[in-house]
């Protein structure tokens, strides 16, 4: 009886540390996307900057947070996402005609993989 009792107990304290390291991992993922919430990838023509687009999509507050990659001139925005949810915000992005790509900035979509939400064919040449 004694036995069962301490194998018990060593499996009800196993199942509640992972248990606790789960909802932790889970609290640090909300976390992470609430922190970039607001904000998104977007890869420009060479010929055109950030400021440019910027005043494209000022209505919705579209500031050019940093370059994310110099040899793509992408660069990592943010929005008022009261202003206009992230989604339509990516759609219009995407119809922009010096617009490449542009993808969420979210934890999540960038676990998933690298590539873009939304991504816009060049036009041939």
């Amino acid at each position: 009886m004694k036995i069962k009792s301490i194998q018990f107990l060593l499996l009800f304290s196993a199942l509640a540390l992972v248990c606790c390291k789960t909802n932790k991992k889970i609290t640090d993922i909300q976390e992470e996307e609430n922190i970039n919430a607001g904000k998104i990838l977007v890869e420009i023509q060479p010929d055109y900057s950030s400021d440019e687009l910027a005043a494209d999509f000022s209505e919705y507050n579209l500031t050019p947070l940093s370059m994310t990659s110099k040899k793509l001139n992408a660069w990592a925005f943010s929005f008022n996402a009261d202003k206009i949810e992230e989604a339509a915000l990516l759609a219009l992005l995407s119809n922009h005609e010096f617009v490449v790509k542009s993808r969420s900035f979210s934890t999540q979509s960038a676990r998933k993989s690298f590539s873009p939400l939304v991504k816009k064919k060049l036009p041939v040449k």
